[in-house]
């Protein structure tokens, strides 16, 4: 949780989620497709991760 919604909260939602599970394999991403999700950052973190 944070008080803003914002590409900060959501890639430390994510990096806190990928210590807890090394493998990520089959994980279904869902998202609101708000801007947090349509950004840069967002899409380029996705793949580095697998």
């Amino acid at each position: 949780m944070g008080e803003r919604d914002d590409n900060e909260l959501v890639l430390r939602t994510f990096s806190k989620a990928f210590v807890k599970q090394k493998d990520v394999t089959g994980w279904i991403v869902h998202s609101d497709q708000d801007f947090q999700y349509t950004s840069h950052v967002y899409h380029d973190m996705l793949p580095a991760k697998g």
